[in-house]
């Protein structure tokens, strides 16, 4: 038989084993508070992020309509420049008083002392 062993157990370095418990409960709280620290900068990155990328994207939108708009207005100038240059070459032409009597004939059918005018289908 064995002989009884004594169950009286004796804690060695308890001051020791103390401060290891506190050392690993502080770390805990630290790795804690790093994980939401981490948390807390990401959302707040991903809201910046998204935030930035709204403003990017509606400018984006704008400005393609006011490229569209602008090449809209590109075309009306020049056709507003081409009859421009129209009116300009009648005010010319009217300067002419032949010009202006044969308009007056072929329009207005107006004519000259002893002329006749047929009108044709």
């Amino acid at each position: 038989m064995e002989p009884v062993r004594s169950r009286k157990i004796t804690a060695l370095h308890q001051n020791y084993n103390q401060a290891e418990i506190k050392k690993q409960q502080d770390l805990k709280k630290k790795r804690l508070g790093l994980y939401r620290r981490l948390v807390f900068i990401g959302l707040l990155a991903l809201g910046i992020g998204y935030t930035i990328g709204s403003v990017l994207l509606s400018q984006s939108e704008i400005l393609n309509e006011k490229m569209n708009e602008k090449i809209k207005l590109e075309k009306e100038l020049s056709s507003l420049k081409e009859q421009e240059r129209d009116y300009r070459a009648e005010i010319v032409k009217l300067n002419d008083e032949e010009y202006v009597a044969k308009v007056a004939r072929s329009e207005y059918f107006l004519s000259e002392e002893g002329e006749i005018i047929f009108k044709l289908p």
